[in-house]
């Protein structure tokens, strides 16, 4: 009774905790000392447990226990999906690889480490290099050459390499290690770097029988007349096992290059004939142009099984000096193309300014003619208005003489009527009219006919009067 009252008195006081605790799933970080109690191991969850004696238990769950002065861990779970592998560190010093889909839980007693590796995905083309740990056959005391033998020759090391082709997943043994090629990474520029202290990419994996493109800027010449072709060489792996018989199969790559550079140009660019950088370029392009010039390069691919399948130039450019040059060329023709286009400037100014002239002198006649015009045209509409006002004048005078013609007529016609009159009633016109009493009266009638009247006159008013 007394271990049960006590077993429920430390449940009630850990409650809380118990519950926090039951919630998630718990992992190696969960160690206890239990003096009375007990645990739930879920499902999905494993312990270690020691009890006072020091002997050890491992419980998978689910599965609830009752501990008297036991300790209790609890045990981190690892997993591997289908393409990783478990490597488990045993105690003893042994390694296992587990293939996924696998689970296991790292248990202390038994293990050191346990973690979780990606298998090696190889695609199609690409390889890798597995060498085996090598092991002795017999007494580990005895002394080894370098090459893994010993001076018994019945005591062999145990080793081989072999390369293992995608596509696959690849899993690697305990005893098996993929091996990183340690070649060298191609530099862009031969010239800024040493080609025997390259970098090296550390790559595990090497694709084969695939076009790559290695894009290289490569110095010609001394310094004085240094030019740089820029290429792009087409290469592709195709036998590996050339390739790892060297330590490196890119350095010779590069030397090879540079040796077919200053084999083909060793003389050409120092000649006092070859002094400007287009007849250097043009030289150059004639001879990187053709594809077997490059022999030591070809030689060398093919040796390390690295087949080269185009070299293109892309470009030639200056060197240092060479660019000065050409630039002090470029600022000259500047200069000279400033002074022209200055002198074509002033040309064209004084042109202008001609045609400015020309065009105001024009302007100026045009609009002294269309003056002219004017005052002509305004003279002639002058003139015809005083020929318009004479012709109205002498309209008007016809009129008033055709009127004073008629008047006179008329009053001819009255007197002669008047006459006529005085002859029917038997006067005697010749003394009528010859008489001198009667003068006065007889003026008076005569007067009235104008064209009988003795003495015309024009009066104030323009008819005619008569003394």
């Amino acid at each position: 009774w007394t271990i049960f009252l006590h077993h429920i008195f430390f449940n009630f006081k850990n409650s809380s905790k118990q519950k926090d605790m039951g919630v998630t799933f718990r992992s190696g970080d969960y160690i206890r000392f239990v003096h009375v109690g007990g645990r739930t191991i879920k499902d999905g969850e494993a312990a270690a447990v020691w009890n006072r004696r020091g002997e050890h238990t491992q419980i998978i769950g689910p599965k609830r226990i009752i501990f008297w002065s036991s300790t209790i861990r609890f045990l981190t779970r690892f997993k591997a999906g289908s393409e990783q592998y478990l490597k488990v560190k045993h105690r003893n010093g042994a390694v296992e690889h587990k293939k996924g889909p696998v689970h296991m839980y790292l248990n202390p007693t038994y293990h050191d480490e346990i973690t979780v590796n990606d298998g090696y995905h190889l695609k199609e083309n690409e390889v890798i290099q597995v060498c085996t740990m090598p092991t002795l056959c017999d007494d580990p005391a005895q002394p080894y050459k370098a090459n893994g033998t010993s001076e018994d020759q019945s005591l062999l090391v145990k080793s081989n390499k072999r390369f293992v082709h995608g596509p696959m997943i690849f899993i690697p043994a305990a005893d098996e290690v993929v091996e990183n090629f340690d070649w060298s990474i191609l530099p862009s520029d031969l010239e800024i770097i040493d080609i025997w202290d390259l970098p090296s990419n550390n790559s595990s994996i090497v694709t084969l029988h695939t076009k790559k493109v290695w894009n290289v800027k490569v110095p010609i010449g001394d310094e004085s007349r240094r030019v740089y072709a820029c290429f792009a060489i087409t290469y592709e792996i195709e036998s590996i096992e050339k390739a790892v018989l060297h330590q490196d199969p890119f350095k010779p790559f590069c030397a090879s290059l540079l040796a077919d550079i200053q084999e083909l140009f060793q003389e050409e660019t120092t000649k006092s004939e070859v002094c400007t950088f287009e007849m250097i370029q043009s030289l150059v392009v004639e001879k990187l142009s053709n594809f077997k010039s490059f022999r030591q390069l070809l030689e060398t691919g093919e040796v390390y099984g690295i087949g080269i399948r185009s070299i293109r130039l892309l470009e030639v450019s200056p060197g240092n000096k060479l660019q000065s040059e050409i630039n002090q060329e470029y600022r000259q023709a500047l200069d000279v193309k400033a002074k022209v286009a200055k002198k074509e400037s002033d040309i064209l100014f004084h042109e202008l300014d001609l045609k400015e002239r020309q065009k105001k002198i024009e302007k100026d006649a045009e609009l002294a003619r269309k003056e002219a015009k004017i005052e002509a045209d305004l003279a002639e509409q002058e003139f015809v208005q005083r020929m318009k006002a004479v012709d109205r004048d002498n309209e008007l005078a016809k009129k008033k003489e055709k009127r004073q013609l008629e008047a006179w007529k008329a009053s001819d016609e009255t007197v002669l009527n008047f006459l006529g009159n005085l002859k029917e009633l038997g006067v005697d016109m010749s003394a009528f009219l010859c008489t001198t009493t009667d003068k006065k009266a007889t003026s008076d009638i005569m007067n009235r006919a104008y064209s009988l009247a003795s003495s015309p006159q024009v009066q104030n008013d323009g008819t005619m009067a008569h003394d």
